[in-house]
């Protein structure tokens, strides 16, 4: 960062700069200067710079051999016949293998350690931190910017050096034989330090920008396929492979224009070296006639040294700029890093154990990205043992105070106290250790569900962890779900495991959180996801496990809070009300107004209750059990020399990106089931693969594909990268960064040991390659003095073909530097062709009939791919008339979201038939289908970018003031014109600039701007707060009117107005009916609807 006072640099300084290709960063504000080459080795040991600075010396002593070839080349010329050097090339052989190893280990070791301490940083970030960024960025951040550090430490940094001492040694070489033409070729040298310098003051910038806008591409590559299912349903594929396509042509100007400067400076330094070397012959040659001039063979000597010292100094131009990539690239990472460092480290050392006293008092906050505040004197108490509950409208700041409380974010003004101590007396290690928190949207990531609880925690209390394990599972309901898996808690979930269902999910979520038995326990929206059967067991559970410990709840389902011993209501900010939830009904107030718009208005009486609490909890008591087993699963934009050819290798790439993006977007959700093919390994090989096959697109051919396995290899710790990245919130809050840490970790010895084996081929090729300089002159030389002894051969025709044959090796020995980009260049090419080849979108079908909105499901059944065997859906039916109102309510894992994902054609029937207006929905074309279909998933998924280009994602033809409309149906104009930019206000990375209830009620407008004649509500109003939510349902009630209506709901007062209620369980339909038939039949809904009872008593 720059001093407000910025002064101008000195001459002499801009001087130095130039010289060592510092470029001109330090005269832009706001840019991150690129860090020096010794600080490439901040995270190197002392073996490392010894092992380093030997192979440098190594480096060395090959450049000081090189010029031997000219002098053995000026000999001949003079005698016809020298002794070849055998020992010579023996030890330039030997000492290259020695240079390289050294040099490939060391780098691969640091950049290894780099990537753990990059990976431990982001862990460490604060949460304004992680809001300005994103996990796409993040993950590029690393990809890109450490391959461009291996690349800078690697053969060019040796590359450097050599170059260096092979002009040194030629210009020491050539005064020793003849210096008048040496004299002539003197100025090579300087001409060669500035032009190389300027090149990399001039490119510094478009470097720069190449690197952020590739990290944007990164970003939209990773929201887009990670959130894939809801840019399909909005048909907003097109839209998405458009924003990356301007992306794209971006950074095909800013490398075009990278290249033609580093083009121009290059053929301006070899027009120099031939303008010179022309010159010194001039001199050199009319000499030889003089008398006491120098012989032909000095000239040719000293001509051959110098011109071969030029033209290693002319190559010291990519490889500078090389070098000066991976200072930048440098840079980036230890800014991040560096921020880091200023934050509390993670540790596994146990920390005391907190009472659970907590205290707001009159706390302010505002989010960094917000002018406006969003708590405005908060003040509320939890007293040890208390469970106490934070109600009000989506917004309210409800989220932002749990943030606070989990030291996410500071305070802006007021006082937060724990037991009694201010919280920034609190390591953040301390009060996360002490806080079990299950959020609105459970995360659960890529490993097995008993992974997944224990997050490599031990349990410290009586008896075994796995004893603990399934305790915990039981109290949070998952036992009995978990159970019936094939592998129990050994399942894999995520890419290649099952899906679970949102009520599963969170239920594991549970389980997790209460692990640890923490003394203060949070539950942001934790039973929105279950149904009313689970939730009732569950809230039973949770009420047991609350004794002794703080519970704060936040919840927009006030039957959740009828037993809190304290209720806050929050509005703007500030607590409003509080008491009890009888106090609070009896007050008349806000929260009197939002139970009655989640009142069922069914006497209790007329609904006999199947169980009893304390029958339940004797039955999830029941369910506890024994043992453990915890394991732990574990470029080089190599520069074109000229300016076409970069343009028309970047070209290539983005078509490449492009054609891949498109072709994954238009997958069905079967696709991305497969291991191979998961989102995140799709986010990984679209982000990394394309750099590395630029360096195969510019005119070199592939050499070998021996190390394709390092490639594919190297996806696993990226994968896992990308998923941290991810989830870094979740995580924090958990304070598990160590196992994280250790599971990257782990992901990298595999690697390792690949990138051992793959050095010492690498040395060897190298060594035999730049070998193939010394031997072909020795076997050229050699064989060719017999010849001409023997008069078989001229002397003339002897240096012709030695010079011939050495040229050839000069050929060998530059390709190799291209060898390890080329080796990656095919492994990027193996991958990414797999999605290339993919095949092109087609919409067969109907793409005309206009929906009036009938459907009728039919005897259908359904399993998911990755578990053939298991049915979620059994010849399930139902029915729908134009403009009714279906609801589906169940248990969760029922059926009710498969069958949404079948309406959309994420996945297709295995039985039965699925009809609009009687016609089979796979006779239709699947654009055309979803153009009249609109979905709001159970998660509200928004995509970076403004408001607006939210809303329009997909939606062709429509204008602003549909948006506006819109926003008005789903009540969420009121805020939005509130925003400082409006319908402009960018919601960030994932939408956190706003909250929960506020990025629901945008996905809502979202859905309702399409005009849809069937509309799909997948628990659309979970996030809602009472009031909020009652208009919501009065506008999708209006929105409903001539069109068809399906909605899954747990929140049974969202659907009692329906035409029909379906009960689902176990995938079959088991009651339908009114929600009064429903509750005269006393069966399984009447359960349910009383459960859901905000009666006070």
């Amino acid at each position: 960062m720059k001093a407000a006072g910025h002064k101008s640099t000195p001459i002499t300084e801009k001087i130095i700069a130039i010289l060592l290709c510092k470029g001109d960063l330090s005269d832009e504000e706001n840019e991150i200067d690129p860090c020096s080459t010794w600080e490439l080795f901040r995270f190197a040991s002392t073996r490392h710079k010894l092992c380093f600075v030997i192979g440098l010396l190594c480096t060395a002593l090959t450049g000081l051999f090189m010029p031997l070839n000219q002098v053995l080349g000026g000999l001949v010329a003079r005698a016809y016949l020298q002794e070849p050097n055998v020992t010579s090339m023996i030890t330039k052989f030997v000492i290259i293998i020695l240079q390289q190893y050294l040099i490939l280990t060391v780098t691969n070791e640091i950049v290894d350690r780099l990537r753990r301490e990059y990976v431990a940083a982001v862990l460490r970030l604060d949460a304004e931190s992680l809001d300005a960024t994103s996990p796409g960025k993040l993950s590029s951040e690393l990809n890109e910017n450490i391959d461009k550090i291996r690349d800078g430490l690697g053969e060019k940094f040796a590359l450097v050096i050599r170059s260096t001492c092979i002009f040194l040694s030629s210009l020491i070489t050539s005064f020793v034989y003849n210096w008048k033409v040496s004299l002539v070729l003197l100025p090579l040298g300087p001409i060669g330090v500035i032009v190389t310098g300027l090149s990399g003051r001039f490119t510094a910038r478009s470097i720069k920008r190449q690197m952020d806008t590739s990290s944007r591409g990164a970003s939209l590559v990773e929201e887009s396929v990670m959130n894939v299912k809801t840019v399909a349903v909005c048909n907003g594929q097109e839209d998405m492979v458009k924003k990356y396509r301007s992306i794209l042509d971006d950074l095909i100007i800013l490398g075009s224009r990278v290249s033609l400067l580093n083009g121009f400076f290059e053929g301006f330094l070899f027009f120099g070296i031939y303008f010179f070397g022309l010159f010194s012959l001039l001199v050199g040659v009319p000499d030889t006639y003089n008398e006491g001039g120098f012989d032909g063979g000095s000239v040719i000597i000293a001509f051959g040294s110098i011109l071969l010292g030029g033209f290693f100094l002319g190559l010291l131009g990519p490889h500078m700029m090389t070098l000066l990539k991976a200072r930048m690239a440098a840079a980036v990472i230890y800014q991040t890093i560096d921020k880091a460092a200023t934050m509390d480290v993670p540790s596994e050392a146990k920390v005391q154990r907190l009472r659970g006293d907590i205290e707001f008092r009159d706390v302010h906050f505002k989010y960094a990205s917000r002018d406006a505040m969003v708590l405005k004197g908060l003040t509320f108490s939890a007293r040890a043992g208390q469970a106490v509950a934070l109600a009000g409208h989506s917004g309210c700041g409800k989220s932002t105070s749990i943030g606070l409380l989990t030291k996410l974010y500071e305070k802006y003004d007021g006082k937060i106290t724990v037991d009694g101590r201010d919280i920034s007396e609190y390591d953040r290690q301390t009060i996360r250790k002490n806080i079990g928190m299950v959020a609105q949207e459970p995360c659960l990531f890529n490993g097995t569900i008993r992974e997944n609880i224990l997050l490599g925690r031990e349990w410290e209390g009586e008896g075994t962890t796995e004893q603990r394990l399934r305790e915990v599972a039981a109290i949070a309901q998952a036992s009995h779900f978990i159970e019936k898996l094939e592998h129990g808690f050994d399942t894999v979930l995520g890419a290649g495991g099952i899906a679970l269902s949102g009520g599963q999910k969170q239920r594991i979520a549970i389980a997790r959180a209460i692990f640890t038995d923490p003394p203060i326990l949070i539950l942001d929206e934790a039973t929105s996801a279950l149904d009313v059967q689970s939730e009732k067991l569950v809230q039973a559970a949770l009420n047991d496990a609350s004794i002794g410990r703080t519970t704060i709840s936040i919840a927009h389902r006030l039957s959740t809070l009828k037993e809190m011993d304290v209720i806050y209501v929050i509005d703007k900010g500030a607590v409003i009300e509080q008491g009890t939830h009888g106090e609070l009904l009896s007050k008349g107030g806000i929260y009197s107004r939002m139970a009655e718009t989640q009142n069922l208005g069914v006497d209790e009486n007329r609904v006999k209750s199947g169980d009893s609490s304390s029958e339940i909890f004797q039955r999830v008591q029941s369910r506890r059990s024994s043992r453990m087993s915890n394991k732990i699963h574990p470029r080089h934009d190599k520069e074109s020399q000229y300016f076409f050819s970069s343009k028309a290798s970047e070209s290539v790439i983005a078509t490449i990106k492009e054609r891949i993006l498109r072709r994954v977007l238009h997958r069905n959700a079967e696709f991305f089931d497969l291991p191979e093919t998961s989102n995140a390994t799709i986010v990984n090989d679209l982000n990394q693969q394309p750099t590395a096959l630029l360096a195969g697109l510019d005119g070199r051919a592939v050499l070998c594909v021996w190390c394709s396995t390092t490639i594919i290899t190297s996806n696993i710790a990226a994968l896992l990268a990308l998923e941290i990245f991810s989830q870094t919130r979740t995580i924090q809050i958990m304070a598990v960064e160590k196992y994280f840490e250790n599971n990257y970790t782990y992901s990298q010895k595999e690697v390792a040991d690949i990138q051992r084996k793959s050095v010492i081929v690498q040395a060897l090729i190298w060594s035999v390659s730049n070998g193939s300089i010394y031997l072909f002159g020795l076997v050229s030389f050699g064989f060719g003095a017999f010849f001409v002894y023997h008069g078989l051969l001229t002397g003339q025709a002897l240096y012709l073909v030695g010079m011939t044959v050495e040229f050839s090796s000069w050929a060998l020995s530059f390709a190799n530097t291209a060898f390890p980009d080329l080796v990656r260049a095919n492994a990027a090419a193996r991958i990414l062709y797999t999605y290339v080849d993919l095949p092109e979108p087609e919409e067969d079908g109907d793409a005309q009939t206009q929906l009036k909105g009938s459907l009728e499901v039919r005897n259908v059944s359904f399993a998911y791919p990755s578990r053939p065997h298991h049915r979620v859906a059994k010849q399930l039916c139902i029915s729908a008339a134009p403009g009714d109102t279906i609801a589906l309510v169940g248990p969760s894992g029922g059926g009710k979201s498969t069958l949404i994902s079948l309406f959309e054609r994420f996945y297709d029937q295995q039985e039965g038939t699925i009809k609009f207006d009687n016609i089979d929905h796979r006779g239709m074309a699947v654009r055309h289908l979803r153009t009249q279909i609109a979905l709001v998933g159970q998660e509200p998924v928004l995509f970076e970018g403004s408001i607006a280009e939210n809303i329009l994602l997909g939606c062709d033809g429509s204008t602003i003031d549909d948006v506006r409309l819109a926003c008005k149906m789903s009540n969420a104009a009121n805020f939005i014109e509130d925003l400082p930019e409006g319908y402009d206000t960018d919601v960030g990375a994932k939408g956190r600039a706003l909250s929960g209830g506020q990025k629901q009620r945008i996905a809502i407008a979202r859905a309702l701007v399409r005009r849809p004649k069937i509309l799909l509500l997948d628990e659309a109003t979970s996030a809602l707060g009472g009031e909020s939510e009652r208009i919501v349902q009065e506008a999708i009630a209006k929105a409903s009117e001539g069109r068809t209506s399906i909605s899954i709901a747990h929140r049974l007062s969202t659907v009692k107005d329906a035409t029909c209620i379906y009960f689902i369980e176990e995938g079959r339909v088991v009651e339908k009916g009114t929600h009064e038939e429903l509750v005269q039949l006393r069966g399984k809904y009447a359960t349910y609807v009383k459960a859901q009872s905000l009666s006070s008593s």
